[in-house]
């Protein structure tokens, strides 16, 4: 059935940086420790405890992400700060030739990915790294590091730290791409359904069955159209307010899902709903009705742990060769009309 779920287009503020980060966090702990131990073999123990310092950070960062789900704190601006400062500490303390530095260049792409950020801010950070590499080819070349490697050992380094960054600077990107596409997907299931009830809402509704019409005419398929909405709706928002309404609307959704997969369901507007049924006469239209109806009536849906009664009445209507669909819907109108006037909780075919 052609619905989503109001758990799939759920859209917070939360940076898409930071959702990044966090998938990302535990390639960084690896990357942290084996620098950490590279460093202890080297016996360069301030950057073998400062890696290692990073890496356990990053850890219970993790573990608290992990048990505050619903309270994240975003940690992608003072961690930026936090990397340039441990990778300016690596080029004072072993100097430049080990290439460290090449790093910052991976945190360019998620930089200006970031929603939080303004664009002053990333320029002022592409400036500052830029700086960054200019102090260490320009000033930084002079300068006698307090642990000096032996040259091979450098270039090993280099070496290594030229294809991490490439590989990392690719996996930033990647992930940041499918943060994107994660994105448009929520924004359109967001524009495609109603945020109550997780049905299609009516302008999504529109284009299925425009489509599903016109497809139906071109193979000669039926297709019939049901509408209908909750008896005396008013009376329940008057009696226990809009949040009772509201989760009478949820209920009734959650009954609507159990349609065919190739059925379309969708909120028409207020408390009224609209079923499009692909390869239904006008009697298959029927027993659906009918069981959404009983289905409906059997429910308990309690209102501050109140039992409320909830019955749907029914109009029902198989589009004829050569009639618009509109006017189909205008058949099953009426005829959810005259359910009305008859005494509600019932399905009645259109004329």
């Amino acid at each position: 059935m052609s619905f989503q779920s109001e758990g799939d287009k759920n859209i917070d503020g939360t940076d898409d940086l930071h959702r990044f980060v966090l998938k990302f966090r535990p390639t960084i702990i690896i990357i942290q420790a084996i620098f950490g131990l590279v460093f202890v073999a080297l016996r360069i123990w301030p950057l073998a405890a400062l890696f290692m310092l990073v890496a356990i950070l990053h850890f219970y960062m993790m573990r608290w992400d992990d048990r505050h789900a619903n309270q994240l704190v975003n940690s992608s601006p003072w961690m930026w700060v936090l990397y340039l400062l441990q990778l300016l500490f690596s080029v004072v303390l072993i100097g430049p030739a080990p290439g460290f530095q090449y790093y910052m260049i991976a945190t360019i792409p998620a930089l200006f990915s970031s929603t939080q950020w303004p664009l002053s801010a990333k320029i002022f950070q592409t400036i500052v790294i830029a700086l960054f590499y200019i102090a260490c080819d320009v000033i930084l070349t002079t300068w006698t590091p307090i642990y000096p490697l032996p040259l091979h050992t450098a270039e090993l380094l280099r070496n290594v730290n030229i294809i991490g960054t490439c590989a990392t600077t690719a996996v930033v990107s990647y992930m940041l791409s499918c943060t994107v596409k994660q994105a448009e997907q929520r924004l359109k299931s967001l524009a495609a359904t109603d945020a109550l009830t997780g049905l299609l809402n009516r302008r999504r509704m529109t284009e299925s069955i425009e489509k599903e019409y016109a497809h139906t005419r071109r193979v000669f398929r039926p297709l019939a159209l049901i509408i209908c909405d909750i008896d005396r709706f008013k009376s329940i928002n008057d009696r226990y307010g809009h949040d009772g309404g509201d989760r009478v609307l949820r209920e009734v959704g959650k009954l609507f899902r159990s349609l065919r997969d190739y059925d379309s369901v969708a909120r028409w507007g207020g408390e009224e709903f609209i079923v499009l049924l692909p390869d239904a006469d006008l009697g298959i239209a029927m027993n659906v009705a009918e069981r959404l109806r009983t289905g409906v009536a059997e429910s308990v849906i309690a209102i501050n742990d109140t039992p409320v009664p909830v019955t749907m009445t029914f109009g029902v209507a198989q589009i004829h060769p050569g009639e618009t669909w509109q006017s189909a819907l205008a058949r099953a109108d009426q005829a959810l009309y005259r359910g009305k006037e008859g005494g509600r909780n019932r399905v009645v075919l259109s004329s």
